[in-house]
């Protein structure tokens, strides 16, 4: 009885109606990129420096890249959160670790933050493989794409933040291949929605791991 009523009142808490569950990832995304405005405006970095990808060097300003590395922190947080739900639901024998959705949404979002990260579709495929980038960006966004489509039934309400974060990342990869990035609209349209994107993945990682130890916790509760 107890068991029943504490998963209850977690339901209640995490579960928003309609499209008033997507105000969190949309107030997050749209504040850093007010925040990197901000930034560029009174330390005279263009937003172009401030979502460079290269931000490790110790040569460059701390906030040169900092979208970037927001973008990357965001998305290992969205892998360690469905890595946790894996752990729990393997602690707990809760069923197969690879017919785990959390575990396949944790390999998509290793395998976006890895190409976030590191670049792969200029570095390693374009250099170093001559595979052009929209081929490998097309090649993971595939792979995101199937997973989701393979997990529908178990993902259900949770597609919410799915599929308008899949929608974003495409709007900023064209906005990237078609716009001039030399131009503050473009950069904004492209790191704005790039950003608003990673959020909303997130969001879902957040949702599904949460929907996951619920169903560990009420298997526990049966027993």
């Amino acid at each position: 009885m107890v068991n029943a009523k504490l998963v209850i009142k977690r339901r209640q808490v995490f579960e928003m109606p309609g499209l008033g569950r997507l105000a969190a990832p949309l107030a997050m995304s749209l504040a850093a990129l007010l925040l990197a405005l901000v930034a560029s405006h009174y330390t005279g970095l263009s937003l172009a420096e401030l979502s460079d990808d290269a931000a490790l060097s110790a040569k460059r300003g701390w906030l040169i890249g900092a979208l970037s590395t927001l973008g990357s922190v965001l998305l290992a947080m969205a892998a360690g959160v469905s890595l946790l739900a894996v752990a729990l639901r393997k602690h707990y024998n809760a069923g197969p670790r690879r017919a785990s959705t959390s575990f396949w949404l944790a390999c998509c979002s290793l395998l976006l933050l890895a190409d976030d990260a590191f670049l792969l579709h200029e570095g390693l495929f374009l250099l170093v493989l001559g595979i052009p980038e929209f081929f490998t960006q097309a090649f993971i966004g595939g792979v995101v794409m199937a997973v989701l489509m393979l997990f529908r039934r178990s993902i259900a309400g949770s597609f919410i933040f799915a599929l308008p974060a899949v929608i974003c990342w495409v709007i900023s990869v064209l906005s990237d291949s078609l716009l001039d990035d030399r131009q503050l609209a473009a950069l904004v349209i492209e790191d704005g929605f790039k950003l608003l994107g990673i959020c909303l993945w997130l969001q879902f990682s957040f949702d599904m791991a949460r929907r996951s130890i619920s169903q560990v916790i009420d298997s526990q509760g049966q027993t």
